[in-house]
C-alpha cells in the first residue's frame, strides 16, 4: 500500500473515531466504518492506482529502450481498461510506422527490393559467415547485371514503359533466384545478386545461363514489346576480395569489360583487368551513372557584402560520392565529364537541384539570394542552353533573377561572337552573367563592355600574394575600378586572411568569398548560420 492511502487511511480512522466519541455510537459503528474506509482505500489502490504505475513504468520502458513492442495487457470495459486499449492502439501503429519507415530506407520503392545500403549490410553477413571454420557454404559470389540497352526503351516509349519494364526484369531474376541468394537493385538500370555456394562454379554458371536465357524473352508493356539483354560481371569470395567494397569494385569492373566486348554475356573477374582499367577509365563508366544513383550533391560557399558582413549570395559546388571510390574530387571527375559530353546533362541537373534548394529554403522563411552556378565551355555549346534553363525555371516556378550564371574568362573568350548572342538570350530571361576567374585570360576591353553581364569575379591567384609586397595588388586595385567603371559588381573569391579582406575593403570590392568567409556548407548548414 502506497504512503498516500496509509495517510488517507489514517486520517480517515481518526475522523471516525472521533464522531463515535462525540456522539457516542457503539464501537461496532467505528469498526464497521474503518473496514469500509479499508476496502475503498484498498480498491482504489489496485484498480485506479497500480494500473496508472503500471502504465507509467511501460511508458519509461518504451523510451528508455526504443522499444515499441511493448503492450499494457488491457481487461475489463472501464475507462482506464479503454485508456489502456487506446495507449496498445497507438503503439501498434507507431510500431507499424516504424516498421514501414525501416523497410523505405532499405528498399527500392520501384521493384520492392533491397537497395544499396541493405546490400553492403547482406553481403558484409555473407562474408562473415563464410569465414567460420564450421560453416558451408564457404564461397560467396557477387553478381553486377546490368540491363542493355535499357536507355532505348526509355527514350523510345517512355519512362512509365522503362519502369514496367524493371519490374518485370526484378519478377523474371527473382523467379531464377528462387531463394539462392538475395537480389538488390542498385539503381537506374543495374542490380546486384549475392549467393553463397560450395566449391566448385558449376552451380553459379547454371545460375547465370538461367538469368540470361530469362531475359532474352520480350517483354510485352501494354501494346508494346520490348528485348534487352543482360550483361553480368562476377567477382568471388575469398579469391577476389574480402571486403563489400572490393567485391563490388571488382565485379563492377567485370561487367564494364562486357560492355566493351559487345555486351550480351557474362565475365568473371580476373587481375589483368585491374591493369588494363585505369581510374580515369573507370570513372568515366561510373560517372554515367552518378545522377541515377543520387551520388551527386551539392554544397554552398557563401557570398558576403564586404561592408555588412550579410551574406548576399552562394555559389553552387558540385560534389560526388561514389560508393566505390569514395569523395571523387571535381578537379578529377568534371574534366571527364566534359570530354565524355555528360557536363550537359549534369549541368541541367545542377541547375534543377539550384532552383529546388532555393524553393525549399524560401518554404522555410530564409533570406531569398542569388544562387550561382558554374556554366562549362560545353554547356554553352549546346543550342538549347537557352530554352532548357528556361523550361527549368518555369518548371521550379523560381524568378530568374536569383539564378546567376557564372563563365569563365577563358571559356568567355572562344567564339566571343557568337557567346554574345548566348548572352544577349540569357539575358532576356531574367538570370544574371557574371565572369567567373577575371583577370587569368587575355579580355579584350572592347568585347568585355559588350558583355551584358552584371558581375566579375577576381580570380582567387592574384588574392593568394596580398599583404605579400607582390604586383598582384596592383592587379587587384586595376580589376576593381575598372568593374566599377563598367558599372559592373566585382567579387573576390579565395579570400583567407583579415589582411586580404582589409585590402579588398579599402578598396570597396563589392562582395567576398573564401575560406575566411566560410568553406563550402551542405544545405542544412547553411540554414544554421542564418539562424545563429
Amino acid at each position: 500500500m502506497s504512503l498516500r492511502l496509509k495517510v488517507l487511511l489514517l486520517v480517515s480512522v481518526s475522523v471516525l473515531g472521533l464522531i463515535s466519541s462525540l456522539f457516542h455510537y457503539p464501537r461496532i459503528f467505528l469498526i464497521v466504518g474503518i473496514l469500509m474506509v479499508a476496502v475503498v482505500m484498498v480498491s482504489f489502490e489496485y484498480w485506479v492506482l497500480r494500473r496508472i504505475r503500471l502504465m507509467a513504468s511501460t511508458m519509461a520502458t518504451i523510451t528508455d529502450n526504443k522499444d515499441l513492442s511493448l503492450r499494457i495487457t488491457a481487461k475489463g470495459t472501464d475507462e482506464l481498461s479503454k485508456l489502456n486499449q487506446q495507449f496498445n492502439q497507438m503503439m501498434f501503429a507507431l510500431e507499424n510506422s516504424q516498421l514501414t519507415i525501416k523497410h523505405q530506407a532499405l528498399h527500392d520503392s520501384l521493384t520492392g527490393l533491397p537497395n544499396r545500403v541493405y546490400l553492403y549490410e547482406d553481403l558484409h553477413r555473407a562474408i562473415y559467415l563464410a569465414r567460420q571454420p564450421q560453416h558451408t557454404p564457404t564461397q560467396v559470389a557477387v553478381l553486377f547485371i546490368d540491363l542493355d540497352n535499357f536507355k532505348n526503351v526509355n527514350d523510345t516509349l517512355g519512362h512509365n514503359m522503362g519502369d514496367q519494364l524493371l519490374v518485370q526484369f526484378t519478377h523474371r531474376l527473382m523467379k531464377c533466384v528462387s531463394g539462392r541468394g538475395m537480389l538488390s537493385r542498385l539503381g537506374g538500370d543495374e542490380f546486384c545478386l549475392i549467393t553463397s555456394f560450395t566449391e566448385g562454379t558449376d552451380h553459379l554458371d547454371q545460375l547465370i545461363r538461367n538469368i540470361e536465357e530469362t531475359v532474352s524473352e520480350p517483354f510485352q508493356l501494354e501494346e508494346n514489346f520490348a528485348s534487352v539483354s543482360t550483361s553480368i560481371g562476377v567477382s568471388l569470395y575469398p579469391q577476389d576480395g574480402h571486403d563489400p567494397q572490393t567485391l563490388l569494385r571488382k565485379a563492377d569492373m567485370a561487367m564494364f569489360r562486357i560492355k566493351e566486348a559487345g555486351k550480351n554475356s557474362h565475365q568473371y573477374y580476373t587481375e589483368d583487368m585491374e591493369k588494363s582499367f585505369s581510374r580515369k577509365i573507370l570513372l568515366e563508366q561510373y560517372i554515367k551513372k552518378a545522377i541515377t544513383r543520387n551520388e551527386l550533391y551539392l554544397h554552398y560557399q557563401p557570398k558576403i557584402d564586404i561592408f555588412t558582413h550579410r551574406i548576399v549570395g552562394v555559389e553552387a559546388l558540385l560534389r560526388w560520392k561514389n560508393p566505390i571510390h569514395g569523395i571523387v574530387s571535381p578537379a578529377e571527375f568534371i574534366p571527364i565529364a566534359e570530354s565524355t559530353g555528360l557536363i550537359a546533362h549534369i549541368g541541367e541537373w545542377v541547375i534543377r537541384e539550384v532552383c529546388r534548394q532555393h524553393n525549399a529554403w524560401k518554404l522555410k522563411g530564409f533570406p531569398e539570394i542569388h544562387i550561382s552556378v558554374n556554366l562549362s565551355r560545353i554547356q554553352l555549346e549546346q543550342n538549347d542552353l537557352v530554352k532548357n534553363i528556361q523550361a527549368i525555371l518555369s518548371d521550379e516556378k523560381v524568378e530568374p533573377r536569383f539564378l546567376e550564371l557564372e563563365i569563365t574568362e577563358n571559356a568567355a573568350m572562344k567564339n566571343v561572337e557568337s557567346l554574345i548572342e548566348i548572352f544577349e538570350a540569357l539575358k532576356e530571361t531574367g538570370v544574371t552573367l557574371s565572369i567567373d576567374n577575371f583577370g587569368t585570360g587575355y579580355s579584350s576591353l572592347s568585347y568585355l563592355k559588350r558583355f551584358p553581364i552584371q558581375s566579375l569575379k577576381i580570380d582567387a591567384s592574384f588574392i593568394n600574394d596580398i599583404g605579400n609586397q607582390s604586383g598582384d595588388e596592383r592587379i587587384v586595385k586595376a580589376i576593381i575600378e575598372l568593374g566599377h567603371n563598367l558599372n559592373l559588381k566585382v567579387i573576390a573569391s579565395g579570400v583567407e586572411t583579415d589582411t586580404q579582406l582589409l585590402f579588398l575593403q579599402q578598396l570597396c570590392c563589392d562582395e567576398v568569398q573564401g575560406y575566411l568567409i566560410g568553406k563550402p556548407l551542405s544545405p542544412v548548414e547553411i540554414e544554421e548560420i542564418w539562424i545563429n
